[in-house]
């Protein structure tokens, strides 16, 4: 973001160029863009861990994030890799719940991050992109389904 509160071209630029993000209207895109901010994550780097608060979403520019669910005696279980142009972190900010898993740096990374309130505003605002979002969830139940069946049985 500029001084003025206008966003950064090259975050505006960036979200525009997502699957997710494209469809949002130029005032929507603008608005969130103007609230975001880049974070640089070296590899193995925490992004977040398992129950800290949910205040923000995340869109990998480069390199990619490991979504991680830890058992009690330190074992971990990698549930998703999040490649560029990928967003994480989001299921929480709906249910406004603490993290379920932790994300680490899986290579050095460049990351977008939306605050909570701007990125659901956007999506309040946008019915193609919160339908994107739903699909975006959907798949990863379906693809925790088959992970769980595959242990189970």
């Amino acid at each position: 973001m500029d001084g003025r509160g206008e966003p950064n071209a090259g975050v505006l630029e960036f979200l525009c160029s997502t699957p997710l993000f494209a469809c949002l209207s130029d005032l929507s895109v603008r608005s969130l863009a103007s609230t975001c901010r880049w974070r640089r994550a070296s590899r193995h780097e925490i992004v977040f861990l398992h129950s800290d608060p949910a205040e923000a979403a995340y869109l990998v520019r480069s390199g990619s994030v490991s979504i991680v669910l830890t058992s009690p005696d330190g074992r971990e279980l990698v549930i998703e890799e999040v490649r560029a142009g990928g967003i994480f972190g989001e299921m929480e900010l709906f249910t406004g719940q603490e993290r379920s898993c932790s994300a680490l740096a899986h290579s050095n990374c460049e990351l977008l991050v939306m605050p909570s309130a701007a990125f659901l505003r956007a999506l309040d605002n946008e019915p193609r992109a919160l339908r994107q979002v739903l699909d975006l969830t959907a798949s990863r139940l379906e693809a925790s389904t088959r992970r769980e069946m595959a242990l189970a049985f």
